[in-house]
């Protein structure tokens, strides 16, 4: 765990991060978006994740790779999207394809 936290994480991917919990409070689809508390949880398995792949540094497809696990669980769909059969990792997919990935890190 104490490496975890030594691996490098840009201002880029921090500010992807801030983003999709944004994105996520703003959509309709969504009563309960992603909190601050899960946003720092998606970095830490960011990190977990760039320090499994042998980086020290987190890249934007560890942030991807790691939203749905991370983040599906804790999202609270509204009761439209419920009655539209929706799912929170289908409401979490169309709200990280709204948000930029960053290309420079």
């Amino acid at each position: 765990q104490q490496e975890v936290e030594n691996v490098y994480s840009a201002k880029e991917i921090r500010s992807y991060i801030a983003a999709i919990a944004a994105a996520s409070r703003k959509t309709g689809a969504l009563q309960l978006g992603v909190s601050t508390r899960a946003a720092i949880s998606l970095l830490r398995a960011g990190q977990a994740r760039a320090l499994l792949m042998g980086r020290d540094y987190v890249s934007p497809e560890d942030i991807q790779k790691m939203a749905e696990p991370v983040l599906a669980h804790r999202l609270v769909l509204s009761p439209e999207a419920r009655m539209r059969n929706m799912t929170p990792e289908r409401a979490l997919s169309s709200v990280m394809s709204g948000v930029q990935v960053p290309v420079k890190v």
